[in-house]
């Protein structure tokens, strides 16, 4: 929880979409859509099936693409793996999308 802002609601985590696999046709990529994934609770697997995200700053160093400000909320933390090893990345089962960031130099 260190790397991640907590809010009233949960956890505020990041993410892309489409830069090394394509979403599934299940999710709708807009705002306030919730989205669900099976994850693979094996900790010692640093990356594994489920919704990946990580902090702003590791999304911003790794990808190019939007980056998505998403909600873990509380409620979902049961769902959530955090790989023993991790290098910031998390996965979970469900999130709600927020919003795009806006990069920068946009700023």
């Amino acid at each position: 929880t260190e790397h991640f802002k907590s809010t009233p609601e949960g956890f505020i985590a990041y993410k892309t979409f489409g830069e090394e696999y394509n979403p599934p046709e299940k999710w709708v990529i807009q705002p306030d859509s919730v989205i669900t994934e099976n994850v693979d609770f094996n900790r010692c697997k640093n990356c594994g099936c489920g919704i990946n995200v990580a902090p702003l700053e590791w999304v911003e160093d790794h990808y190019r693409g939007d980056i998505w400000k998403v909600l873990i909320r509380y409620e979902w933390l049961a769902g959530v793996c955090v790989p023993y090893h991790t290098d910031g990345k998390i996965r979970c089962e469900r999130l709600q999308l927020i919003e795009i960031v806006k990069k920068k130099e946009e700023v």
